[in-house]
């Protein structure tokens, strides 16, 4: 099984390999480090997103970097990126998680299931 959660979440057993798919593990400011992102095994940084600073920063609404981001994941070389690691985790683990960060309101991981 493969699933999408926030990388604040707690690990539980069930999470497997966790994989961290965040460019930077920064606080909002971008510049900060965000000590409470400690727990995932390997972090996948080409599969973040170019514009989550702006996004963070309040300069694009939830749409507008949501059609970014899919575009991004759509494209290569992150489209291959994300062809690899889906391949790798479906063939290679029983259980494993994508994780990243999310709003109350949004979940930008659930984009990568598109």
């Amino acid at each position: 099984m493969l699933c999408t959660k926030c990388i604040l979440s707690k690990r539980k057993p069930e999470d497997g390999l966790r994989i961290s798919v965040m460019s930077r593990h920064m606080l909002n400011d971008g510049v900060t480090p965000d000590e409470r992102i400690v727990d995932y095994d390997f972090q996948v940084s080409i599969l973040g997103s170019s514009s989550i600073g702006k996004y963070c920063r309040k300069e694009l609404e939830w749409g507008e970097f949501e059609a970014l981001y899919l575009e991004e994941l759509r494209t290569d070389p992150k489209r291959q990126h994300v062809i690899r690691l889906a391949n790798i985790c479906l063939s290679t683990m029983s259980q494993g998680s994508i994780l990243g960060n999310h709003s109350r309101r949004f979940f930008h991981l659930a984009l990568l299931r598109h």
